[in-house]
């Protein structure tokens, strides 16, 4: 696997008490690490220069509520063979550390009520947020980008004796339908239930919230 290099920012998270009261990852030495893959489409002008802000959040299954949401910096469209069309490309995030790992654990804690519950909140980021924006090549014939395929990883583990422990790992694939999804100059998100999720839906103004509902009347079917 490829070194985790993409730096994320603090995270801002609810704070309630705690419902799920089963085996919890809350050592001083939990982290948890983000690896995003994306299949740019194959139509004409499928690719893009922009630059792309991926986030990542957990919506809650009943509720539709954004549990919580981090986000990675800037991905710069414009490097050499990165989002080109049919071409699959591998983001690695750099491992959470304790204090913003905890503050996601302690949300799903709340929130959650049996353990499985607790670790698919933990790790399977079901809503995907995509922030496209004009980068510093930015052209017209270069902004719309069309993406197939997106899947999301997880691992979840403890620092012993100098090593990195697994103790939990997900993934969630995000499958566009035929044809992909064409995303332009605007803030989408992306719900799976681990499946087919569609439209991108527009994520309006301002910054995903905490506590909003992020559903867009999606229609689910199990590929």
């Amino acid at each position: 696997m490829a070194p985790f290099h993409l730096l994320l920012p603090l995270i801002v998270l609810q704070t309630v008490s705690a419902e799920y009261h089963g085996h919890r990852y809350t050592s001083n030495n939990h982290s948890m690490q983000l690896q995003l893959s994306l299949k740019t489409g194959t139509e004409h002008g499928a690719g893009t220069d922009s630059d792309i802000i991926f986030g990542f959040g957990f919506s809650d299954p009943k509720s539709g509520e954004l549990l919580w949401h981090y986000e990675g910096h800037t991905v710069d469209g414009s490097s050499p063979n990165r989002f080109e069309s049919g071409r699959w490309d591998t983001l690695n995030y750099d491992k959470l550390n304790t204090f913003k790992f905890f503050g996601i654990e302690k949300t799903c804690a709340a929130k959650m009520n049996t353990e499985e519950e607790y670790k698919r909140c933990l790790s399977n980021p079901n809503t995907l947020f995509i922030d496209l924006y004009r980068g510093s090549w930015w052209n017209a014939q270069s902004m719309a980008w069309q993406l197939e395929r997106a899947e999301v990883r997880t691992k979840i583990s403890h620092a012993e004796h100098g090593k990195d422990v697994l103790d939990h790992e997900g993934s969630l694939k995000f499958k566009a339908t035929p044809g992909g999804f064409w995303i332009e100059n605007k803030y989408y998100y992306l719900r799976s239930n681990e499946g087919i999720g569609e439209p991108f839906c527009d994520v309006g103004h301002g910054k995903p919230k905490l506590g909003q509902e992020y559903e867009c009347n999606l229609r689910f079917v199990q590929g």
